[in-house]
């Protein structure tokens, strides 16, 4: 017997455990999904939420992007589908960053830099964020740990009008 043939075996007996019916019939050759078996997909909640605006849409894809996708998978595949998930996250992040009271930003900004720490754009959502809120000392302090990653990791600092503005005289 081959792997794959193991493999939705075993996958059909787990399922089977909990449903009424065999969730992935053999017939004609072929494994299928049962009609009333219903399979849905964070990566597909995470590309559906990049052109949104409504927050739970925003809120929900965010939540559903808690990691890298499928980390230890290698290939060209693979690396496309992981950057073109966190590229559709990090979108429904700002989005919703964009529009949140303060608390649920700055959680919503620190889930995105975990994700992508170099993030400029999520760090100026951050800045805004503060800024949106009246919180003149959160900004100062989201732009100093902007100014300490930017040293650390590329050796330069933000740009002159972010200095400007944030920056201790």
């Amino acid at each position: 017997m081959n792997y794959a043939k193991l493999t939705i075996r075993k996958l059909r007996a787990a399922l089977q455990e909990n449903l009424p019916f065999n969730p992935l019939p053999f017939e004609g050759n072929l494994y299928a999904l049962h009609p009333a078996l219903t399979v849905s997909s964070d990566a597909a909640l995470v590309l559906a939420a990049e052109h949104s605006r409504d927050p739970d849409t925003l809120r929900r894809a965010v939540q559903a992007h808690p990691a890298p996708f499928m980390p230890a998978l290698e290939g060209e595949w693979a690396d496309t589908t992981r950057q073109r998930l966190l590229d559709a996250a990090v979108t429904a992040g700002l989005r919703l960053i964009a529009q949140a009271d303060l608390p649920e930003a700055v959680t919503t900004a620190r889930h995105l830099l975990r994700l992508d720490p170099l993030s400029e754009a999520t760090y100026l959502a951050l800045l805004d964020a503060h800024d949106r809120a009246g919180d003149p000392v959160g900004a100062r302090g989201a732009y100093q740990e902007y100014a300490r990653m930017l040293d650390r990791e590329l050796g330069t600092r933000p740009g002159p009008a972010l200095r400007e503005r944030y920056a201790p005289h």
